[in-house]
This record gives structure tokens, sequence and C-alpha cells, in this order.
């Protein structure tokens, strides 16, 4: 802690004193402002002059903690303008995109117009509804591109596509003459290997032999029953959601909403007006 005298003035103050540069010094706890601006020197307790600061008069500011800070020069402290802009992709602003203001309450936050397709999201970061504005802030405008019906009907078709294709890879159930069931996969391997296999039946062999696309199972032959009844089903199988994914593709590009699109789902009941005579003969067979 120091001893101060302000010129003209008997009082001593117990202060601490901080001397920030060659023109700048800080003194606290506060004093007196009739003091301030008379300039001071410092003593020890001795009364002894061991500081002169009789040339610090003028208030360059004072802080929020009750200090003041003085200055030799005659230089006084002016709060900074800070300036605020506002930018943003895809969209159009209407208003002032750059501003000088101390508070966040004389903002004038400006009209987002987003392009076409786009819908404006938000501000980030988030702007302030109230408060003095410390530094130079950017403000973004947050767009997010919205699909159009023909893109999200493309969208849902090549989803669809990729389940039907799916479950024909994943393929079918089929119960043999003895009644045992056994999976059959009809991946591309699988369903060349059927369309050859149907000319074997056709010659009536009896042992034709099946090589499935799973390379870790062993080749194994069929009887020309059952294989006749597994290229039946098989083809069966493929023909039937073939059909349903064309029908379902087309009853996708009839729909006049967003919304139903993506409520569209593989596997769903087809309305009859979008089914094909194929795949209502089938509902029928089933």
């Amino acid at each position: 802690m120091n001893y101060i005298k302000f010129l003209g003035y008997k009082q001593t103050y117990n202060v601490k004193l901080d001397i920030i540069s060659k023109n700048f010094v800080k003194i606290l706890p506060p004093v007196p402002n009739a003091n301030l601006t008379s300039g001071f020197e410092v003593f020890n307790r001795s009364d002894k002059v061991i500081g002169d600061y009789r040339k610090y008069k003028t208030i360059y500011k004072k802080e929020e903690d009750g200090s003041v800070i003085l200055s030799n020069d005659g230089s006084v402290w002016k709060e900074p303008v800070y300036t605020v802009t506002f930018e943003g992709l895809n969209c159009t602003m209407v208003g002032k995109t750059t501003q000088q203001v101390k508070t966040y309450e004389e903002l004038e936050i400006p009209v987002v117009i987003p392009e076409e397709n786009y819908e404006f999201l938000e501000w980030f970061p988030v702007i302030p509804l109230h408060g003095k504005i410390t530094k130079n802030e950017k403000y973004t405008a947050k767009t997010v591109y919205v699909k159009t019906l023909e893109e999200e009907q493309t969208e849902k078709i090549s989803e669809m596509n990729e389940i039907q294709q799916l479950t024909i890879r994943d393929g079918v159930m089929i119960t043999l003459s003895d009644g045992t069931k056994e999976q059959f996969t009809l991946k591309d391997q699988d369903q060349t290997s059927l369309m050859g296999l149907q000319t074997l039946v056709a010659k009536g062999v009896e042992n034709i032999p099946w090589h499935s696309a799973d390379q870790a199972e062993h080749c194994r032959y069929y009887s020309n029953a059952d294989m006749a009844i597994i290229a039946e089903k098989a083809l069966q199988f493929i023909t039937y959601h073939v059909t349903y994914f064309r029908d379902l593709r087309i009853y996708i590009r009839s729909l006049q909403t967003k919304e139903e699109v993506q409520n569209v789902t593989y596997g769903m009941e087809i309305p009859l007006e979008y089914q094909s005579e194929v795949l209502k003969d089938f509902a029928v067979q089933v």
C-alpha cells in the first residue's frame, strides 16, 4: 500500500498505486473526486516524499471496482464502438449488415430472405437480446436446403430399389417335396444358375447339382422334382418383387406431397388403381 496526498489537501490516503505506463497510474480504493485532478505525491510513514505524481491531473477512466486511472498527458478514455456484422449463404438480407452500436438492444437484425428451395433456420451464434457489446462480432444466418417433391420422389424410389434388391438377394424359404424347408439366396450367381438348371429339369435329369453363391457352402444334388420346385418358387419370388417395385415406383411418382412420399415403405399395400394386372394376380395366388 502507498500513502498519498493530493496537492492543496492535507488528507493522507492509504491506497494501492499501480503504475500502468509512463503516462498512466491506477489508484485503489477510490478517493474524493475533488482531489483527483490536483496531482499527488507519495509519502512514506515518516512523511517523506518518495514519489512525485503532480502531473497526473486528468481522470483517464473510472473502473467498475472503484479504482481510478489518471493520466499525465491529458488523455481521456473513450469507450470504443465495436462492429457487428451479419452474413449468410444461400440468402439475401434486408437491412444493415454492418452496424456499430453499444448494446444488443440497439441492433437492428436484418430480415433473412432464403433463396429458392432454402429455409432459414437460425442465427449462429445466438444473438443476445440485451447487454453491452464488448468486442467485434459476426453472426451468420444458417440455412438448410429443402428438397423438391421430385427430389423426394427420386430419393424414395432409390431407397425402395435398394430394399428390393436386398430382399431378392436374401432369398426365399422353399418347401421341398419331402416337406422340409430350406432358405435359398437369390444373388446374381444364384439367378444365373437357376436359368441353366431349368434346362436340366426339362430334360428329366434326376440328380441336379446346385451351386450356392455362398462359397462357404458345399455344392449338393437335388432331385428333379425338388429342383423344379426350387426354380418355380424362386422365379415366382423374383417376379413378384420386380413387379411390386415397378408398381410402387409408379405410385410414388403419382404422390402430390413430400409427406406422402416420406411415408412410403417397402411392402406396403399399393392402392388398387396403381396395381398392375400382374400384381393383382399375385395377390389372388397368395
